[in-house]
């Protein structure tokens, strides 16, 4: 996680999974009637994640016009301020503001409103942000950090694409042995099948604070011989995402561990079970027209951007917290079965119907909501695009459009976030990553149609921060969105 916070009383922005989420500094004035916590995130001059920070706001005093605030910073390098209480003023319709003494770090610059915190102290910054929560499920990397190196050779990555990592009783287990790149010496790969050149990881997590420590053993080449190393690591849960760093003495390295914390999807995760709810919430948006969801396939909520699909996928892709996918969404990726493959050879193999659109187990829609739920045809993308009234938006700081039909239909829409599509960025081969490309400027959604019977492209429905949008031709490789539907009831 990637975050840079400006002083008070200016926005701060944050880069979160790939995506870029724009934060104001507190707006409205403070109006709790009773003593209330809020959890925030504490970052450094290069803004990253360097602890949280908790803050108790006491009931307001009704004659003074004042109320106490204190709490304590928790940085990640085992240190814990403590806020001294001290009486802020409490205006009538500002946020509160004033100064509070952090032990051993100075005098904390504070605003608090109804809608956050901000403020900064001893060249850290301090903002609200979801601390801590359930971790359900992981999917761990760690990284050197850039610049440092063991004296044989640079680390650039630990683990490979996407292994899965399980928690379980608090260690960690790695579905594969990770793997290891040296920019110099002799060894590159696995040093040693019997030895994995990551394991021995545990952690030990908090939900209550988001704090996290752990450590895991590494093997790295010194002086021409392999040896093992632990690293300790200390880190945070901030929006779902864990950030921990950890330091080796001898040799001397700085390490930085990256956790995707965020809750799973319910049925939505590659390799889920089928959820044959037909009561998720949609709307109508014209006369005849199909009910359309409200979220992606994915999504918790309709902001979020959810799953990425190649054309006639039904697991789906979600990118790492660095904006890169374990999947390579690459044409001569033999996974992808659509690719470069004309109607008729579809046909043939059973993906596409008489009609040229997905066949049902292969529509991602009906596949992982199950039920009566579909990707859209073509026609209903163009129709979304001709009867509906499109505004440009952004929504708890995400960019896209809220969609509203016309007419009878005016006070129903749906917000389509624009979540970019996943794409290989080097074209070197099967072996790159692909990333996550243009998220907050452009959409990508798949429809179930086809192109011509002797084309390798599908329809898609794309749309742009500057007005346009439309169906069009898309390559079957690349990592779309899709936003279900439901036929009227006849």
């Amino acid at each position: 996680m990637k975050k840079t916070v400006m002083m008070l009383g200016v926005a701060a922005v944050c880069a979160f999974g790939g995506f870029i989420r724009a934060e104001a500094a507190p707006s409205q004035p403070w109006t709790a009637k009773k003593a209330v916590t809020l959890d925030g995130a504490v970052y450094d001059a290069a803004g990253k994640v360097a602890g949280v920070v908790q803050l108790k706001v006491a009931k307001p005093n009704a004659k003074k016009h004042d109320a106490k605030v204190s709490g304590a910073v928790t940085l990640l390098d085992g240190r814990k301020r403590a806020l001294k209480a001290a009486a802020l003023g409490v205006p009538a319709d500002k946020p509160i503001s004033g100064s509070v003494n952090v032990k051993g770090l100075g005098a904390l610059s504070l605003a608090v409103g109804d809608d956050g915190f901000e403020g900064s102290v001893g060249g850290y910054s301090l903002t609200t942000a979801k601390v801590g929560g359930k971790w359900t499920r992981t999917d761990a990397r760690v990284y050197a950090e850039a610049g440092t190196a063991l004296p044989q050779g640079t680390v650039e990555k630990l683990l490979p694409n996407g292994e899965p990592v399980r928690v379980k009783g608090g260690k960690w287990a790695f579905d594969k042995a990770a793997s290891i790149t040296y920019k110099k010496g002799a060894l590159s790969g696995d040093a040693d099948p019997k030895k994995p050149n990551l394991s021995a990881m545990k952690l030990a997590y908090t939900p209550k604070t988001g704090l996290f420590k752990g450590s895991f053993k590494v093997y790295a080449v010194q002086s021409g011989k392999l040896k093992k190393y632990t690293v300790k690591v200390t880190g945070a849960v901030v929006d779902g995402v864990g950030t921990g760093v950890g330091k080796l003495a001898k040799p001397a390295a700085a390490w930085r561990m990256t956790v995707d914390a965020r809750p799973e999807v319910d049925k939505d995760e590659p390799g889920g079970e089928v959820d044959n709810d037909d009561s998720r919430e949609k709307v109508q948006l014209w006369a005849g027209g199909p009910y359309w969801a409200t979220r992606n396939i994915g999504a918790e909520k309709p902001e979020d951007y959810g799953l990425y699909f190649w054309w006639g996928d039904t697991e789906g892709y979600r990118p790492r917290p660095d904006g890169t996918f374990s999947f390579n969404f690459w044409r001569e990726n033999p996974i992808i079965y659509t690719s470069f493959r004309n109607v008729s050879e579809l046909q043939s193999a059973g993906w596409v119907t008489a009609d040229g659109v997905l066949a049902p187990e292969h529509d991602a829609a009906h596949v992982k909501w199950g039920g009566n739920w579909r990707m859209p045809t073509k026609r209903e993308i163009d129709d979304l695009a001709d009867k509906c009234d499109w505004t440009w938006t952004t929504r708890n700081g995400v960019n896209g459009y809220v969609v509203r039909g016309r007419d009878d239909y005016a006070a129903n829409s749906i917000f389509l976030p624009c979540a970019g599509h996943g794409e290989v960025f080097v074209y070197g081969g099967l072996g790159d990553d692909s990333e996550l490309d243009d998220p907050g400027s452009f959409g990508y959604y798949w429809s179930s149609g086809s192109l011509s019977h002797w084309e390798t492209g599908s329809w898609a429905l794309i749309f742009y921060f500057m007005g346009d949008n439309e169906a069009r031709e898309h390559d079957r490789e690349s990592g779309l969105s899709i936003r279900p539907v439901q036929s009227p009831a006849e």
